[in-house]
């Protein structure tokens, strides 16, 4: 994958996993989320034609949050 996910931010765990969760007709929540700690990342709503698309988004979230996290 392009994007290297980076490690969980509260327990430092390498066991990262996407999710995508069904939101209603037609919509997704996708996320990231620690199997460790089991902490999600920002939830991002996406329409169902775009579930590859929201992978990246959603890598983006995790990757992307602030230092007052750690």
């Amino acid at each position: 994958m392009k994007n290297k996910i980076k490690p969980c931010p509260f327990c430092g765990s390498d066991d990262i996993k996407y999710s995508n969760k069904h939101a209603g007709y037609y919509k997704y929540h996708v996320a990231m989320f620690c199997n460790s700690c089991h902490c999600y990342g920002a939830r991002q709503k996406i329409k169902g034609d775009q579930l590859e698309e929201g992978k990246k988004i959603a890598i983006s979230n995790w990757n992307n949050r602030g230092d007052y996290y750690v």
